[in-house]
């Protein structure tokens, strides 16, 4: 070691051989190294003195004012340089185009300087920012303007979170809650001063100084940090090593999937309507190429921009949250305060900016204040600072809500912003802080961004909800009642800032003024009561932030990416983070803990020889007589609750006409949907908890009882109800089906019985149409409910008698229900019911843009964060444990099963459509044409289950390869769908291949994620994957549908608008189903007026078909990735109290033991 103070392992009782490698501590292990790190900065100097560390801050601060002024100066200028341009194109770029980059970009700049150095990246991107900023100043049209703050932003990607970085690395801990205070201070008033500054420049000179001031600036920054940073340590190594190392593939998917989120929020509602396809595509493929990123990152980069070993840390995961939601609330203030002085008081842009000087007050003093008293006597408070400022601001939110309408009420103004100021002030820094802490001390920089990415993306998000409300309220008062004047221009598609040209033809009406200023005020106060949830969450997840103090920093973890500084001070390149989870321990210790240990890790052990002939359950393996009919009983459940979901969406025009009424209509496919999707990781915890039978049998009879509910219904809203409460016992019934299945088919038969399943799934998913369009077609559209009962009663009685002796989780009843997770259920709830009504509603019952889905969105994701914290940190036996989602091959199964789901029901449901529309056929013939896809699906899962095993061997990552492939390309042969109806023929192929695909993969990638998993999670990742297969069905649904409303209803409405009486309410709003009804119409026309709808459906069908190309695509790929370890390769359990009795002899201890070297054994305990 390096230091004497240093500890090897052999300290703790264990004998080193000499030529053994020599690990760094666990922790800082003495009061000397502890108190060390105090008087040493993160680059392991001695604390620097007081001038140099003053001067450094004065240039950094510079440097963050320039970037922050930047973010903000153009905003309320805008106006006046679109008229100096005598253009508005491109105009809401000015500020896009600068945060765009500036976000984007951000953790780019830290890699680099992390691999190069903190001088040169800062330099430089601080040189980039002061050319463009000449470029922007200097600029002739809005064009040149544009493209120069989006340059100018490539450089405030780097300033940014480089400041922040350089200031951490140069302080000892003691002094950094100080200095990061001031430099909180700096932002605040960086981000307020910017639009004084702009506004300042445009009346007394002109704006392009906004520009040319950061040249002295920018020089004075440059030049004191050329003198104070001379001597910062360097990363060893060689250059070109690095150059070549660096992480290409993943910041080209990292810069364009954030490129496509951020400009779909940027665009959406402005460029085009949030419920476009452009929108909802760049929404769909820019998450498409971040979750790409993150297999890169984890898989494959040496050195990941974002490693993602810190997301799944709990503390570092908490602040970012925390930091993102407190950026939500960060520009409420600022930016949306003043349009209330310049609607009711005509200000101009100077005037109205400088009376938020209260909040700005306000924050400075919170965040120095903290700063300075973040620790007392040897203890610290972000803690504390951070629960108090979240509060105070949800606190002052909450009293914007009451802002008066009276503009000469200034107290209360003043009093309200001061509030808000406050809270961002004490809790903004006091969290990046609490981020730093316990962390190694190469890991505090890439973090530091992480927290400053978030705050800065939340800000992004918080400006877009704010307008979206802010359009919908305020917009439609102010075009109403100026209606009556001639010339007033649409206000649709245009920005907030917009409403300030207004203002003087405002204050000269004051007859017509008074609505539209309480306009002004409601709207406002709902964008301010909409930020309250948001700082009242960061303050209820700041209190789960634990004191670590500044000073107690791990040891590193990867030493070619640490300056030398470090080597003396944390340990050696074998260092590693340690987590409590960890001990070493001495041979003899390991000796007597050997007989625990589950000792098969290769072919021809025993005890992994044993497995292929037990099941999970630690059976020996059935007969094949009770393994086939406790097949058939599970293939009859999965058929009926695969049957509900689809049964009734050919027959719902005709039920609509059976009980004369559309109310409640849409939902009698969603109110099944919604309780089968979000209740299903419940029932399987029941499940893991309560043992197998129960659970199952209990959701097959409610199920039961309420299929009879639907048949005996005579309206629409009991026939909503029963479905709703079916679908609480679907929930249950198709993933116990699966986990079943599982437990008591031992490896070599799983992959055939389930690919039988997955044929059962795909049979069902088409013929309950047929029989529900059969039935109806019959004069009896109840027995859709009715049949549900002899099936279930033959279901009940072939499973009571074949899994009645399936043992049972051991412990009293008592202490499990005791134990049971339910706040983390009453979360889980409540998050995914907000996001699947938003998905539902979504079209239909309001717009994509409203404020209603926005904030559901919104509301269901915060809810979401908030039980992914209870999952991690306080669960006892959570719902979902975090740490699956952590690993790489889990989530790739996952995301695979996701996009599979996505491309699902594309034929099944659309298809038929086309035989309606061209053909002007029923339900029931129309249903029958998509047979060729169900018979290939069928083949390809009973084939690929039947031959995922093959002379040892298993081939299910080949089967899903090749099965997602043929699934691509059955998609975009799709594409050239013929208009005529009579080529039968490419009509059956197209849908054979497409089924083909989906058979041959659907099933394996579930087999995938089995392999290799502890027995008891086998149960939980198997939920996920149907899960995820089931929500992506969903949202597949959702995009088919949003396409076809947008291609087809305005089709149909342009050609035929002398029709207008024969198209049912709501025209384009209704389901895409609803647009069958016009068939009979369509077929009494001339052949010169229908042939273009005809062309339109088909282009529409086509649009609806090749969009499912590029998540099949991206399926295949996924799979490419997956390892084919055999099934029977199961890793011991991670939790004994979980597994049935059966299992102790197989598995035998918790904990896993790996070699060290030969005298020293290391035990991981898992969870």
């Amino acid at each position: 070691m390096a230091s004497d103070t240093h500890t090897s392992a052999s300290a703790e009782g264990t004998q080193q051989d000499k030529g053994s490698p020599v690990r760094a501590s666990l922790l800082v292990r003495t009061a000397a190294d502890f108190e060390r790190n105090r008087g040493h900065n993160l680059l392991g100097q001695p604390q620097w003195p007081l001038w140099k560390t003053l001067l450094t801050f004065v240039g950094l601060s510079l440097v963050m004012y320039m970037v922050c002024a930047a973010e903000t100066s153009f905003n309320q200028i805008i106006g006046n340089i679109k008229k100096e341009f005598g253009t508005d194109v491109f105009a809401q770029w000015m500020s896009a185009s600068f945060l765009l980059t500036c976000v984007m970009v951000q953790p780019i700049w830290v890699k680099l300087a992390e691999r190069f150095g903190r001088q040169w990246p800062l330099f430089i991107s601080t040189l980039i920012f002061m050319l463009f900023s000449v470029m922007v100043a200097a600029s002739k049209d809005m064009v040149v303007m544009c493209v120069g703050r989006a340059f100018q932003g490539v450089g405030g990607a780097g300033m940014m979170p480089l400041s922040l970085v350089v200031l951490t690395d140069i302080l000892t801990p003691g002094q950094r809650g100080f200095y990061m205070g001031l430099l909180g201070a700096v932002i605040i008033l960086g981000k307020w001063t910017g639009p004084i500054v702009g506004a300042a420049f445009l009346e007394r000179s002109t704006w392009r100084w906004v520009g040319y001031m950061n040249l002295p600036i920018g020089a004075v920054a440059l030049a004191i940090l050329c003198f104070t940073l001379r001597d910062l340590p360097t990363p060893p190594g060689r250059i070109g090593r690095k150059i070549r190392e660096f992480d290409y593939l993943g910041t080209v998917f990292w810069l364009g999937g954030s490129l496509m989120i951020l400009l779909a929020l940027s665009w959406g509602g402005n460029e085009h309507p949030w419920s476009s396809v452009f929108i909802a595509c760049l929404f769909a493929f820019g998450l498409v190429a971040i979750l790409i990123f993150g297999v890169i990152e984890g898989k494959f980069a040496k050195w990941p921009i974002i490693p993602l070993r810190l997301l799944v840390q709990p503390r570092v995961l908490l602040t970012i949250v925390v930091s993102f939601f407190i950026g939500i609330c960060m520009y409420g203030m600022i930016m949306f305060v003043p349009i209330y002085y310049v609607m009711v008081l005509a200000d101009g842009a100077l005037d109205s900016t400088k009376r938020i000087l209260w909040c700005v007050l306000g924050g400075c003093i919170g965040a120095i204040v903290a700063g300075s008293l973040v620790s007392i006597r040897g203890r610290v408070f972000y803690r504390e600072w951070a629960v108090f400022g979240a509060a105070l601001m949800a606190i002052g939110y909450g009293l914007m809500y009451t802002w008066p309408r009276d503009p000469a009420e200034s107290a209360k103004h003043a009093g309200f912003q001061v509030l808000v100021g406050l809270g961002l002030g004490f809790c903004m820094q006091q969290v990046l802080l609490a981020s730093q802490a316990g962390l190694p001390a190469n890991e505090i920089s890439t973090v530091t961004t992480l927290i400053d990415y978030a705050r800065t993306l939340g800000g992004m998000i918080g400006l877009v909800v704010g307008e979206v409300i802010l359009k919908e309220k305020m917009f439609a008062t102010v075009q109403e009642s100026l209606s009556f004047l001639p010339g007033i221009p649409s206000l649709e598609g245009q920005d907030v800032v917009v409403l300030q040209s207004y203002a003087p033809l405002l204050s000269k009406m004051p007859s017509i003024s008074e609505p539209i200023y309480k306009g002004v005020v409601n709207a406002l106060r709902l964008v301010f009561v909409v930020d309250v949830p948001f700082a009242a969450m960061a303050c209820l997840l700041c209190l789960f932030i634990g004191s670590i103090p500044l000073h107690h920093i791990l040891p590193v973890n990867n030493a070619e990416e640490v300056p030398k500084g470090l080597v003396d001070l944390h340990g050696e390149e074998e260092a590693y983070v340690a987590s409590a989870e960890r001990r070493v321990m001495s041979i003899s210790e390991f000796q007597q803990d050997q007989a625990k240990l589950v000792r098969f890790r290769s072919p021809g052990d025993t005890d992994y020889e044993r497995n292929r002939v037990y099941n999970l359950l630690g059976q020996a393996q059935w007969t094949l007589g009770k393994a086939v009919l406790t097949f058939v009983g599970l293939s009859l459940v999965m058929f009926m609750v695969c049957g509900a979901e689809t049964m009734f969406n050919v027959i719902l025009d005709d039920l609509k006409r059976d009980f004369d009424t559309e109310i409640f209509a849409q939902w009698l496919a969603v109110s099944f949907l919604l309780p089968c999707v979000m209740l299903q990781p419940i029932w399987v915890k029941l499940a893991e908890k309560f043992g197998r039978q129960w659970p199952l049998f209990s959701s097959i009879l409610i199920f039961m009882a309420f299929s009879t509910m639907v048949g005996a219904s005579n309206s629409m809203i009991a026939l909503c109800v029963g479905r709703a409460l079916q679908g609480v016992g679907g929930a249950g019934m198709m993933p116990l089906a699966l986990v079943v299945l599982t437990d008591v088919m031992t490896p070599d038969q799983r992959g055939v019985f389930m690919g039988g399943l997955g044929a059962v799934t795909i049979l069902a998913t088409w013929a309950s149409p047929v029989i529900g369009a059969a039935l109806f077609a019959g004069g009896g559209w109840r027995w859709v409910g009715y049949m549900n009962l002899p099936i279930g009663a033959v279901a009940l009685a072939i499973l009571y008698f074949t899994l009645r002796d399936l043992p049972t989780p051991p412990g009293r009843v008592v202490r499990k229900l005791r134990e049971f997770d339910y706040l983390g259920t009453v979360f889980w709830l409540g998050g995914s019911t907000m996001i699947l009504l938003a998905l539902s509603w979504g079209g239909n019952e309001h717009p994509w843009g409203s404020s209603v889905i926005v904030c559901l969105f919104v509301f269901g994701f915060v809810v979401i964060a908030g039980f992914g914290v209870i999952e991690g940190r306080f669960a006892k036996w959570p719902i979902i444990p975090l740490h699956l989602l952590a690993r790489a091959r889990t989530l790739l199964t996952i995301v695979a099963s996701f996009f599979i789901g996505l491309c699902m029901y594309g034929m099944v449901i659309f298809v038929p459509m086309y035989y309606q529309m061209i053909l002007g056929q029923k339900s029931l013939p129309a249903v029958r044409h998509i047979m060729w896809f169900t018979l290939g699906g069928c083949l390809g899962s009973i084939v690929a289950g039947s031959l995922v095993s093959f002379r040892g061997r298993v081939y299910y990552r080949e089967w899903a390869v090749f099965g997602t492939a043929l699934m691509t390309v059955g998609y975009v042969l799709m594409y050239t769908w013929p208009r005529d109806p009579m080529e039968t023929t490419k009509h059956a192929g197209f849908q054979v291949i497409t089924g083909l695909g989906l058979g041959f993969c659907m099933q394996q990638v579930l087999l995938a994620s089995q392999a290799g998993l502890p027995a008891n999670e086998i149960s939980t990742v198997t939920t996920l994957i149907d899960y995820a297969r089931t929500l992506g069905g969903m949202i597949g649904l959702v995009v088919g549908e949003v396409i076809l409303k947008e291609r087809l209803a305005i089709t149909v409405r342009e050609s035929f608008s002398a029709f207008l009486d024969f198209m049912p309410a709501g025209g384009a709003g209704q389901e895409s189903v609803a647009i069958g009804s016009l068939s009979p119409l369509i077929s009494l026309l001339p052949q010169s007026m229908s042939e273009p709808l005809y062309l339109g459906i088909v282009k529409a069908l086509h649009l609806v078909f090749v969009v499912d190309v590029p998540f099949a695509g991206l399926a295949c790929i996924m799979c490419l990735f997956i390892a084919n370890v055999p099934l029977h390769h199961i890793l011991p359990v991670s939790s004994t109290e979980e597994i049935p009795e059966g299992l102790a002899d197989v598995y035998r201890d918790e904990s896993r033991l790996s070699l060290v070297n030969e005298n020293t054994w290391e035990m991981e305990q898992i969870r």
